[in-house]
């Protein structure tokens, strides 16, 4: 990577910024873990930007790092990694999966990779999956003398906050406080009270939230709708431009950046493996025909006498549960057939369409 970049690595540290080299994020990522599991204390630290050590103190940090290696050494060390990180530009994120050599169940942490512009820091304090603290503090008095000077965006609320980025001096956030469906707010940095905030896009009674992308001049909601995912695409007041077709009903993530129109989706459903599109978002009124295929998975067998459909089933207290009927075009419904039948619910974790 050209530029430093940061990473939050759970249970490591709350912001881990990684010096630029010449390895691959991915590579960057493991190499980091690799050395802090081997207890290679001063190795790790090659991969830290100095302000990590200049903001919390040489001792903290190693500290910290030794702490880690020691909850990693227990596990018998590392076996394997796998990190996936996708997008471009000054944001990626992904995740790391790390399976130890001892009994320590395989352990999934989420990764983020962030380009510094150099004007603010942002931090994070989870409590558990549903709520976080939120500060921001500008680099100036960091760089200069190392003071961290935070000002709290949430602090002991009952939501999640989780930062778009700035853009000029309103902070974008993404949050399920008062909107637990989710909604995206726009704040002033000059007047960052709670009761300054603006709702950009509100909550929706039927559509749950599950990110917000940066393009060049607007932002890429991700919407999920009965179990399947929907893409729109608004101003940065929220105003509506379009939205971006899928092949069918399905599961999609975007990859996106902020000085630029073009995107890569990644789509999947039970009739189709995963396939990643290129497109170009400044294209109005786009169809499923301007996605282009970049990459797809082979397989060895014909899918078209297939057909994805969904239907609802009606609880005992009422509630309407999608659910996905996969099978060939010409099945009778007869109710002779053999049927394959799952389900989950839970933990807020959801069974999306997936080959």
């Amino acid at each position: 990577m050209n530029n430093t970049q940061r990473a939050g690595v759970a249970g490591l540290m709350a912001a881990v910024m990684l010096t630029a080299c010449s390895k691959s994020p991915e590579s960057t990522v493991e190499a980091f873990h690799a050395a802090v599991a081997k207890g290679e204390v001063s190795e790790a630290k090659t991969y830290l930007h100095p302000n990590v050590t200049k903001m919390l103190g040489e001792q903290k940090v190693d500290a910290i790092l030794a702490a880690q290696a020691e909850k990693l050494q227990k596990c018998g060390g590392i076996e394997s990694m796998a990190t996936e990180i996708t997008g471009e530009g000054e944001i990626r994120n992904g995740t790391v999966t790390i399976d130890f050599k001892g009994d320590c169940p395989t352990k999934t942490e989420k990764v983020e990779l962030r380009q510094l512009d150099g004007k603010w820091l942002i931090g994070s304090l989870f409590k558990g999956w549903a709520k976080n603290d939120l500060w921001i503090a500008p680099t100036g008095p960091w760089l200069e003398k190392g003071e961290v000077q935070q000002t709290a965006i949430a602090q002991g609320l009952d939501g999640r906050f989780e930062p778009i980025d700035v853009i000029g001096d309103t902070l974008y956030i993404s949050t399920t406080f008062g909107t637990p469906k989710g909604s995206l707010v726009a704040i002033d940095l000059a007047k960052p009270a709670r009761e300054h905030w603006k709702t950009v896009v509100a909550e929706r009674p039927d559509m749950v939230l599950e990110g917000v992308s940066r393009i060049k001049d607007a932002f890429v909601l991700t919407w999920s709708k009965d179990v399947c995912t929907q893409f729109e695409i608004v101003k940065h007041d929220g105003t509506r431009i379009g939205s971006i077709p899928l092949p069918g009903l399905g599961t999609a993530s975007i990859s996106t950046s902020w000085d630029r129109t073009g995107a890569f989706i990644t789509y999947t459903s039970y009739d189709a493996p995963r396939t990643i599109f290129a497109t170009d978002l400044a294209k109005k009124d786009l169809a499923v025909d301007d996605l282009k295929v970049w990459a797809k998975t082979a397989i060895p067998s014909d899918l078209s006498n297939y057909t994805v459909e969904q239907r609802r089933a009606t609880s005992k207290d009422g509630t309407q549960v999608p659910m996905f009927i996969v099978r060939r075009k010409d099945m009778p419904f007869n109710g002779d057939n053999p049927t394959l039948l799952y389900a989950y619910g839970g933990f807020n974790v959801s069974l999306t369409p997936a080959f």
